[in-house]
């Protein structure tokens, strides 16, 4: 979408104040290293180099051997510093990943603020025993505790409505079909629109889980591995593509995002907003994900306009406008 916004405007021969350039951000999702958004954080310096010199996946692998696989290293982070200054606004369009819009039966929203996610990595640490043996009035079951914990957070945020929380990721050891779990990891996530939200959430479910543990007679190990607060975009820019939107008289919304993008982490260097574009069924990270080109197409003249007018808008320098390849 970025490559057809500036060849339409080559093509047009549409004059602008300022370059404009395309991004594409490598790691925007959660992965092996546990970086999620690792490009758009360690653009703004977020991440540093220090930071991640010993960073490895799941098998061992160093980030920065990695890195140099594809061409790049933690060398090349003190490059990224200097660039930052030139940047005047970022623009980045993304398909919703909800429901949302398609419930609204509208194309496209213009994006106001960036919900905060927060992430532990807990450990619940019972005893391992055999399945046969040990009768149940005996067991310290870690998976049994763990699972009890989960479904605590599936009940907090339902009740509350305004937060959401997830653990999409476990593991349970020894994994054994005749022996009682002795170890369960798992990460809980929190993600709402204000910190308090979050902060309410986690104290509130630890609570139960002090309980838990109690009753059960497990043991708890928490690390906080994320804690990106909720990011407000800019109010001037989200007006102008509003503004645009009644221009090209086509219906929107002005909704949160419920998932971070890169723009949360560049609207710490620089002047940011989003687009969302519609998703059918809500459906994303699976092979069903997807969004009508008719869809796609009004999200993209959003864009281009909006461009538009936000370069007649800002001041006239050579500093660059930049739109998020996605």
């Amino acid at each position: 979408m970025a490559k057809e916004i500036v060849k339409t405007i080559i093509e047009n021969k549409v004059n602008l104040d300022h370059d404009l350039e395309i991004v594409s951000f490598t790691a925007e999702e959660s992965n092996d290293f546990n970086l999620s958004t690792f490009g758009s954080r360690s653009f703004v310096g977020k991440l540093t180099a220090d930071q991640l010199k010993e960073s490895r996946d799941s098998t061992g692998a160093l980030l920065n051997g990695e890195l140099k696989k594809v061409g790049g290293g933690l060398n090349q982070f003190p490059a990224m510093k200097d660039m930052q200054a030139e940047k005047k606004a970022f623009i980045e369009l993304h398909i919703e990943q909800g429901k949302r819009l398609e419930s609204a039966d509208i194309s496209m929203a213009v994006i106001h603020s960036v919900v905060g996610t927060y992430r532990s990595f807990i450990k619940v640490i019972g005893e391992p025993n055999h399945s046969g043996t040990t009768m149940m009035v005996n067991r310290i079951d870690a998976l049994t505790a763990a699972a009890e914990m989960i479904l605590e957070v599936e009940r907090y945020c339902r009740e509350k409505g305004n937060v959401v929380g997830t653990v999409g990721k476990i593991a349970v050891t020894p994994n054994a079909a005749n022996i009682i779990p002795g170890e369960v990891e798992f990460i809980l996530e929190i993600r709402a629109e204000k910190e308090e939200t979050i902060e309410l959430a986690v104290n509130s479910i630890q609570e139960v889980w002090a309980e838990i543990m109690k009753k059960r007679g497990v043991q708890l190990h928490k690390e906080v591995i994320l804690d990106q607060k909720p990011v407000v975009l800019d109010q001037e820019l989200a007006a102008i593509f509003e503004n645009t939107a009644r221009q090209m008289n086509e219906p929107y919304l002005t909704l949160p995002s419920m998932a971070v993008h890169d723009a949360a982490h560049m609207a710490s260097i620089t002047r940011s907003v989003m687009v969302f574009v519609k998703s059918i069924a809500g459906k994303s990270h699976c092979p069903e994900e997807y969004s009508e080109p008719a869809d796609i197409e009004k999200a993209g003249n959003l864009i281009l306009h909006g461009i538009i007018n936000l370069d007649r808008a800002l001041p006239e320098t050579k500093d660059q406008l930049q739109v998020n390849n996605k």
